[in-house]
């Protein structure tokens, strides 16, 4: 079946496979001008229904506009069609409103905000109840975090006097060394001028710091450590340096932390605190501190 739509200006007759057309805006081909399609069935499917009952087509007249408009028959698929109710143009103007009204919030909201300087973050320090503890020998004392392991021993028959606190992936070994005290009465055989201030790096327990750093270096490939820093502890006059270092995979990996050199009497501590991986020094870090401090004579 098929159907067929006329222009009522210059009378130009379209074909049409169906009515999806019917009762939309058409545009004419022929003269430009719009209307409102209105199907009626043409001539060959009335005929190939009835065909005893021959219906003669009444079509409205040509309208001609000039003296040489000449009505043509366009070809299918001619046909423009125009969207119905002229709604179009409102429609796609109130998108773009919007679009525009709900980016410019966005740009407004974001430029009241503030924004602060990126930068290191500080980190949160962990705080923990603390004990004393004391050596075996009890030539050693130290404050430590009451949920840590503490061991001790030694101190007897040529054995270096000993301490050892381990918490979560954190190790403290406060110790006696022999070739440290060694070290220490070398350095201390040179003497002082008498009233006169000797420079830090010349300072007996400044001498035997840097004698035990080779130690560190003997177990850690590459080794690495920052200035070593003056501090006064319980033990008196000492030293500290932040190290890292890699002890390899068989013994761990990368360790981080604190070494420190302190007196005892005649003899030298040595003190090393060992963290497994950098952010655990970080959060730690002024508990080791106060540990090292703490160091002394009980």
């Amino acid at each position: 079946m098929s159907f067929k739509a006329i222009c009522p200006d210059c009378g130009a007759s379209y074909s049409m496979s169906d009515r999806s057309k019917e009762g939309k805006k058409l545009k004419c081909k022929k003269c430009g001008g719009k209307f409102v399609a209105e199907l009626e069935e043409s001539s060959s499917s009335k005929s190939s229904k009835s065909r005893s009952k021959p219906e003669k087509l009444k079509a409205p007249p040509p309208k001609v506009r000039g003296k040489d408009a000449i009505r043509n028959e366009p070809k299918p698929g001619e046909l423009e069609e125009v969207a119905a109710g002229g709604t179009s143009k409102p429609v796609m103007f109130g998108a773009i409103f919007l679009f525009i009204a709900f980016w410019g919030g966005v740009i407004f909201a974001v430029s009241q905000m503030e924004f602060k300087p990126s930068g290191p973050t500080e980190v949160q320090q962990v705080q923990l109840p603390m004990t004393q503890g004391k050596s075996a020998q009890g030539n050693i004392g130290v404050e430590y975090p009451t949920e840590w392991k503490f061991e001790t021993d030694g101190g007897q028959g040529g054995v270096a006097e000993w301490i050892r606190i381990t918490g979560d992936d954190i190790s403290v070994s406060i110790r006696t060394n022999l070739k440290a005290s060694a070290m220490g009465d070398i350095a201390s055989a040179g003497g002082t001028i008498q009233d006169e201030e000797v420079p830090e790096e010349l300072e007996p327990i400044a001498a035997v710091h840097d004698f035990l750093q080779s130690d560190m270096q003997s177990i850690m490939e590459p080794y690495e450590e920052e200035a070593p820093e003056k501090i006064e502890t319980k033990a008196g006059n000492s030293r500290i340096s932040k190290f890292q270092g890699d002890r390899g995979f068989v013994n761990g990996g990368m360790a981080y932390g604190y070494r420190a050199t302190l007196p005892s009497g005649n003899d030298k501590l040595k003190v090393v605190c060992t963290c497994e991986s950098e952010k655990d020094l970080e959060k730690y870090d002024s508990l080791l501190r106060k540990m090292i401090l703490s160091i002394g004579r009980p």
